[in-house]
C-alpha cells in the first residue's frame, strides 16, 4: 500500500517549484506500486483538482492511479466524486491536543481583550481581510498570531491601516505554544472565505482544535462548520458583534463543544477508522 499526501514545503509554506522533479518522483512511485499489485491511497484535504497550481497539476496527473481516496468532509467527498469512480472514505483529521480548561471569564472588557489566531500562513490573507472590515470591531487590544514562515513585512504593512492602540504579536506555531497562548486570550478568531475554491470542502480541523482550547470561537461559516453552528459565533452575525463588544458567552456552550469533538476527533477514534480501512483494503 502507498499512502501519499502532496504537502507544502515545511519552511516556506509554499509548494516547491522544482521543474516537476518531485512530481515525477511521486508519479513513478504511484505507478510502480500499482504494477506491483499495491493499493494507492490518497489523502485529499484541499480541492486541488480544480486549481491552476502545481498541486492541481499533480492531482490531475494521478487520477488514473487512485485506488482509494480519504477526505476530511462531506463536501470534499461530493467534490471528489465527480472526478473518479474510486471508493471515497471520510476520515476526519484528529485532535492533537486534549481538552483544556474552559475560560472562567464568560464576560470581558473589550478594551483589554486578547484574541488568538493560529494557522498555516496560507490562511493569513483571510485574517488580514477580516481585521480591515467592520466585522472585526471592536478589535481586541492584543492579537496573538501563531503561524509558520513568519515574514515581518506584511504585518508591518497591515498595522499601518489599523488603529494605533491595536497590538499584535507573531510567533512560530507549535502545539505547546498554541495551548499556552490560548490561556492568555479571551477568544479565538478563525476568518476564512467560503467562496474560495481552496476552502471548498476543507476540514473542520481548526474549529475543532479551537473548541479543545476552551475559549469562545468567532469564525467564518464554512460547509464543514455547519454541524457545529450552535457552538461558535459566526463572523458578521449579530451574536458575534455583541460578543466582541463585551456580551457574556455561556460556558455550557464551550463544555458541549468539547464533549462533542472529543468523542469524534480523538486520536484513538480516528486511528480506529484508519485501521479499519487498512484491514479492509
Amino acid at each position: 500500500m502507498f499512502v501519499g499526501k502532496f504537502v507544502f514545503d515545511s519552511f516556506s509554506g509554499k509548494y516547491i517549484e522544482d521543474g516537476g522533479v518531485r512530481q515525477k518522483i511521486w508519479l513513478e512511485k504511484i505507478k510502480r506500486n500499482r504494477l506491483l499489485g499495491g493499493i494507492n491511497v490518497v489523502d485529499y484535504s484541499d480541492h486541488h483538482f480544480v486549481t491552476n497550481s502545481l498541486a492541481g497539476e499533480f492531482y490531475r496527473g494521478i487520477l488514473d492511479y487512485i485506488d482509494v481516496m480519504i477526505v476530511p468532509s462531506r463536501l470534499m467527498e461530493k467534490n471528489a466524486r465527480s472526478f473518479g469512480t474510486f471508493p471515497i472514505y471520510l476520515i476526519p483529521e484528529p485532535l492533537e491536543i486534549s481538552n483544556q480548561p474552559i475560560s472562567e471569564a464568560s464576560q470581558y472588557d473589550p478594551n483589554k481583550a486578547s484574541a488568538l489566531w493560529f494557522g498555516h500562513n496560507s490562511n493569513l490573507k483571510y485574517l488580514f481581510h477580516y481585521l480591515l472590515t467592520p466585522q472585526s470591531r471592536p478589535l481586541p487590544k492584543h492579537l496573538h498570531i501563531l503561524t509558520n514562515n513568519i515574514e515581518r513585512e506584511p504585518f508591518e504593512s497591515l498595522m499601518k491601516s489599523l488603529p494605533g492602540n491595536f497590538n499584535i504579536s507573531v510567533s512560530e506555531w507549535s502545539l505547546k505554544k498554541m495551548v499556552d497562548t490560548s490561556k492568555l486570550c479571551n477568544y479565538i478568531v478563525i476568518p476564512s472565505d467560503s467562496a474560495d475554491p481552496r476552502k471548498n470542502g476543507s476540514s473542520p480541523g481548526r474549529l475543532v482544535t479551537a473548541f479543545a482550547l476552551g475559549r469562545p470561537v468567532v469564525a467564518t461559516m464554512l460547509d464543514s462548520y455547519i454541524e457545529f453552528e450552535r457552538l461558535f459565533l459566526e463572523i458578521g452575525s449579530e451574536a458575534a458583534s455583541r460578543f466582541l463588544a463585551g456580551a457574556p458567552y455561556p460556558s455550557h456552550v464551550m463544555q458541549e463543544a468539547q464533549r462533542e469533538v472529543s468523542e469524534i476527533y480523538s486520536m484513538s477514534s480516528v486511528a480506529q477508522r484508519w485501521i479499519s480501512l487498512i484491514k479492509s483494503a
